[in-house]
């Protein structure tokens, strides 16, 4: 027969409670690692090579709006109505995203010429408004309540056929600021500002491909008048140089939407 003996020991008043936190301390930090081990790195958002707009809504008031923010900077995107349900607006300022939404939906048809469509997000709101046919689309009363400074955009509409290209960036050399444009098609339009300075200078011009490079001269409207952008076709992060009469420089850019 085997006897067992049984020794009595005397743990001090704490020694349960050293354990219990101990054994929820090394429980948390288990789990913590755990947790970040399984964690996955989310990596960009993909950039388009196609338009996502729909044939029926090319000459409408409906679709999909693409444009530039300068003031602070960033891009936007807009659909009305686009694939017959989706209608909402997605602003990104300054790396942070502001989502939108309407409750004017009947403003919506797509054969009339849409005034100051509201679009609001908690205290953040703006209008929208288009021509029946698509043209002219533009932003107003836009208000975020964590910005301070005024923002104008610069808008295009993107067809089944024309894919809009955002692309956000900056200029330096003998002045320096934020350079944010857009391409469809043939077409390119653009937002400049220069630091330390409050206006916002905008841009419009036509693209032609030269060897391989896209060259587009801007308008007077744009305060390097006759500057010409060179760029290499279709890439995602575009360098080129800026010169005036009297001014010259780099700007780098790269493709947001």
């Amino acid at each position: 027969m085997t006897f067992y003996r049984f020794v009595a020991i005397n743990y001090p008043s704490n020694f349960y409670m050293k354990k219990v936190i101990y054994f929820f301390t090394l429980l948390i930090l288990l789990i913590s690692c755990s947790k970040d081990e399984v964690i996955p790195i989310i990596p960009e958002p993909s950039l388009l090579a196609n338009p996502v707009a729909e044939k029926i809504n090319d000459e409408r008031s409906t679709g999909v709006y693409k444009g530039i923010l300068v003031g602070s900077t960033g891009y936007l995107e807009i659909k009305l109505k686009h694939k017959d349900t989706i209608t909402s607006a997605l602003l990104v300022i300054d790396d942070k995203e502001y989502r939108f939404k309407t409750t004017e939906i009947e403003k919506v048809d797509g054969n009339t010429y849409i005034t100051k469509l509201n679009f609001e997000s908690g205290r953040n709101f703006f209008s929208f408004s288009v021509q029946s046919n698509g043209k002219n689309p533009s932003i107003s009363d836009l208000f975020l309540e964590d910005i301070s400074t005024p923002i104008e955009t610069f808008i295009f509409k993107e067809t089944s056929t024309e894919l809009v290209r955002c692309f956000v960036g900056t200029y330096e050399g003998d002045e320096k600021g934020t350079f944010n444009f857009l391409t469809k098609g043939s077409l390119v339009g653009g937002l400049v500002k220069q630091e330390g300075v409050t206006s916002v200078n905008s841009m419009y011009g036509n693209l032609y491909v030269e060897g391989g490079t896209i060259l587009g001269t801007v308008v007077d409207k744009w305060k390097f008048t006759g500057e010409t952008i060179k760029y290499r076709k279709n890439e995602d992060v575009i360098k080129g140089n800026w010169e005036n009469d009297t001014q010259k420089g780099t700007f780098t850019t790269k493709r947001k939407l």
